[in-house]
């Protein structure tokens, strides 16, 4: 798993944040390991863990880009 790829949970389960679920979230930092969801509206970090993902493909560099703004907030 790297910075860009874009991650499943490995147990099928989707990923919550509140009422809101999300199939997928982009890679934007390793270590630790902190997601984004595409539409940048949520972050995940303290509660997530490598080996409990999936990767899928790699994202665009302008998904990427987007995403990794998170990381100012």
């Amino acid at each position: 798993m790297k910075v860009g790829d874009i991650v499943t949970r490995s147990d099928g389960q989707v990923l919550r944040s509140g009422g809101e679920a999300y199939m997928e979230a982009i890679v934007i930092k390793t270590r630790p390991l902190v997601l984004v969801s595409h539409g940048t509206d949520m972050r995940w970090e303290s509660t997530v863990r490598d080996v409990a993902f999936t990767v899928i493909g790699p994202a665009s560099t302008a998904a990427l880009a987007r995403c990794s703004r998170r990381m100012d907030n």
